[in-house]
């Protein structure tokens, strides 16, 4: 199963990304992944893998998404 690897201020974690179903990012302490920063949108971002490809899409973010310090569109 592919992994999501998060950096936080104490230390980084490894998200396994469920097969077929969203694996959500942002404040709202209901996202899969919380990320308490004024920065982060309340749902910022969506992973998800199926059939052993894996994607991210931005979810209308105020501040966008990076990967790898590239922008989402």
């Amino acid at each position: 199963m592919p992994a999501l690897f998060v950096q936080y201020a104490d230390g980084a974690k490894a998200v396994e990304l469920p097969e077929g179903r969203p694996l959500y990012v942002g404040r709202d302490p209901a996202c899969d992944i919380v990320a308490p920063s004024p920065l982060i949108s309340r749902r910022q971002a969506v992973f998800i893998s199926k059939g052993g490809l894996s994607g991210i899409k931005d979810l209308d973010s105020n501040n966008g998404t990076l990967v790898n310090g590239e922008q989402l569109f």
